[in-house]
């Protein structure tokens, strides 16, 4: 079995193997606790060389330029924050500690 295809922000992702992929935003947690926490899309664990790697996906349809520095580094912060709790809320959900 397969995960549908899904859309976010105009590019097509999927299908991925059940089991693979987390969508964050549609998840119970992060339901119960969206309101001020920025977060990524979703969660797709992958092989490598042999290893389970997550991945933490974001899927942006435009970027500020670096050569306008204050708006790069608000944006490149906003996407660290979206990473790291959207691995957060990934992590507590598969280990049930929300």
């Amino acid at each position: 079995m397969t995960m549908d295809p899904f859309l976010e922000s105009g590019m097509m992702f999927g299908p991925y193997p059940d089991g693979t992929c987390f969508r964050l935003e549609t998840c119970s947690v992060y339901r119960k606790v969206r309101d001020g926490v920025p977060i990524a899309e979703f969660l797709l664990l992958r092989e490598r060389h042999g290893s389970s790697v997550v991945w933490v996906v974001e899927a942006k349809s435009s970027s500020p330029r670096p050569e306008s520095p204050e708006r790069f580094d608000d944006f490149i912060d906003d996407i660290r924050r979206k990473l790291f709790n959207g691995l957060s809320i990934g992590m507590a959900s598969i280990r049930s500690r929300h």
